[in-house]
């Protein structure tokens, strides 16, 4: 077994120092009481039963979702689901993706992409999603902000 000399003044790269960047405001977000009652706020509304806010790896950022053990298993799935449309609209050369409805019997999940985070909002078949949508896109923005702020 050969061995490696590893240089650990090496520079991180620009995408790792991203990430590192990333991270540290998620878990500053989730210490802010604003996301927390945003996503509390979008889950009054009618016909919504959760909201979750995730990092590009899947970590929990804020949620009010039905059951917290289930919001981090969630936001694992979600995080891969995002990566699978991400390369299919680079695949089909069709820009960033906005938003996806995954509709199930009884009920829908909106994913909405920012940035550095995924807003999933679980929903019944009842709320139409063009009228929801403004108030979806405010939250994004918003989490998204204080991401980067």
């Amino acid at each position: 077994m050969a061995l490696r000399s590893v240089d650990l003044r090496k520079e991180p790269s620009a995408e790792s120092q991203e990430q590192n960047q990333v991270r540290r405001a998620a878990v500053r977000i989730r210490k802010e009481p604003i996301v927390v009652n945003l996503l509390s706020k979008l889950r009054q509304a009618p016909g919504v039963h959760g909201a979750l806010v995730i990092d590009r790896d899947g970590m929990v950022v804020a949620s009010d979702w039905p059951a917290e053990p289930e919001a981090t298993t969630t936001g694992a799935v979600a995080s891969g689901v995002r990566v699978v449309f991400e390369e299919t609209a680079r695949r089909l050369d069709i820009g960033r993706i906005q938003r996806c409805v995954v509709k199930g019997k009884d009920r829908q999940l909106a994913f909405l992409a920012a940035e550095q985070v995924l807003l999933l909002v679980l929903l019944d078949h009842s709320v139409d999603l063009k009228a929801a949508d403004p108030a979806l896109q405010a939250a994004i923005k918003a989490v998204n902000k204080r991401i980067e702020g």
